[in-house]
């Protein structure tokens, strides 16, 4: 009976230490985020944070390197959530990098509430999506000096002002509308009739967008790839602007720049081929297209104060004629030319990659040096509220880069990168701009 008793015991205790070591076999498989290095510099709305989260994957208590685990991190922010995904090293906007060391850093875009703000880092298996492992951190978010404030909105389209407040977002196959600058959207409308963000190239340089509304016309204009289209319910649907006949065939007129108003309700469209063209806005009759000069392939023009036009081509040459129709002659300005610009004074501005040029009527000189990345040209600069922004994009890698100052001859960089495929500044009647950033948010500043 003893025996037995002893055998019983026995058993029990050999259970016992089976299940002891299932479990510690369990703790030790388990995985866990381990912070290294928390982040602790203040950051600003609208951007990726610029200091790392450091973390390291433990199993048990043994460091583990990521790439001996099928798994992605993901961030998941308190507003405006985004999912990091992996990008190359040395540095990245967002996302994370692996370190040598198996440890990776961590970035994510920090939205557009201010004051503390508690990520949660998650290591998931690629094919299941299981959470694997997780941790929090938390980082201090004051409001982006720049002025811009960040909106919850992130959709693939173009970003065109109806007023002073009124925004719509127009994508491939969703219509959004803010009627106080972005900080709430109406529930998106389905679309029809064109794409949301085709786009134009010349000789390897973005063409221009353009939209306007005009509210005598209750009409609102905006050029989708080559064609510019009307429409007369906020951009819910659209409808062909440049049609005409000829010889009895129904044809369209297109465009491979828009270069904005040369005088007011004047369109000036610019042809690889075939040269210059107006659309003329008209309030109370129809409006019309027509061509006006035989210089081609322009991508920026401007009118100045004697009525003489300046215009420059994708080849960087300036031209110069007393008026739309009258012959053009190139000057020689010494530099190539990105972009002409017209301030609010009426001075006029050439712009190359690495400088600022002042024409003085008949000249350019120098004003100011223009350190733009390697490949990064001017696209777009406007003014609003006193200061200057430029856009300055490449064909190349890399995404389109913010600019602002209040002099045209001090401008820097500012922290805002931009959408590669909506990467220009809208401009509302009341000097409200936005655009649409790198993880696809709309920005907001007046």
């Amino acid at each position: 009976m003893n025996n037995l008793k002893l055998l019983v015991l026995l058993f029990i205790l050999f259970g016992m230490n089976a299940c002891k070591k299932d479990k510690d076999n369990e703790s030790l498989n388990k995985y866990s985020l381990v912070i290294v290095e928390a982040n602790t510099q203040t950051e600003f709305t609208g951007t990726s944070t610029q200091k790392s989260v450091t973390v390291k994957i433990m199993q048990g208590n043994q460091t583990l390197p990521f790439k001996n685990i099928n798994a992605n991190l993901e961030v998941v922010t308190p507003n405006c959530v985004v999912d990091a995904f992996f990008i190359p090293n040395p540095t990245p906007q967002y996302g994370y990098t692996v370190n040598a060391d198996g440890t990776l850093n961590v970035k994510w875009y920090t939205g557009n509430t201010v004051g503390t703000q508690t990520v949660t880092i998650l290591l998931k298996e690629i094919d299941t999506k299981e959470t694997l492992a997780s941790t929090q951190t938390s980082i201090n978010v004051a409001a982006n000096p720049s002025g811009f404030y960040a909106t919850c909105l992130k959709h693939q389209g173009r970003i065109i002002a109806l007023g002073d407040n009124h925004f719509v977002v127009r994508g491939d196959y969703y219509h959004f509308e803010s009627t106080n600058a972005g900080l709430t959207w109406g529930e998106g409308t389905a679309t029809s009739g064109t794409s949301g963000f085709e786009r134009i190239f010349l000789e390897g340089k973005k063409a221009k967008d353009f939209s306007y509304y005009h509210a005598g016309k209750n009409t609102l204009y905006a050029n989708f790839g080559m064609a510019l289209q009307k429409s007369t319910n906020y951009g819910i649907n659209w409808e062909l602007a440049c049609e005409y006949q000829k010889d009895g065939i129904n044809l369209v007129f297109t465009a491979n720049n828009y270069l904005g108003f040369i005088e007011t309700n004047k369109l000036l469209m610019s042809d690889e081929n075939s040269g210059l063209y107006l659309y003329e806005i008209r309030e109370n009759q129809n409006d019309t297209f027509y061509y006006v000069n035989p210089l081609p392939n322009l991508t920026s023009a401007v009118k100045l104060n004697d009525g003489s036009i300046l215009a420059n081509n994708s080849s960087g040459i300036v031209y110069k004629a007393n008026s739309l129709t009258d012959n053009f002659t190139s000057l020689n300005t010494g530099f190539i030319c990105d972009y002409l610009f017209k301030d609010n004074s009426g001075n006029v501005y050439g712009f190359s990659g690495n400088a600022v040029y002042q024409f003085n009527g008949s000249s350019f000189s120098k004003i100011a040096d223009l350190e733009l990345p390697q490949n990064y040209y001017v696209n777009q600069i406007i003014q609003a509220n006193g200061q200057n922004y430029l856009v300055a994009y490449t064909e190349f890698s890399g995404l389109p880069i913010l600019y602002s100052g209040y002099s045209l001859s001090n401008l820097k960089p500012t922290s805002h990168l931009l959408s590669r495929y909506n990467y220009q500044l809208t401009q509302s009647a009341n000097g409200m701009i936005a655009f649409q950033n790198q993880f696809g948010f709309y920005q907001f500043k007046k």
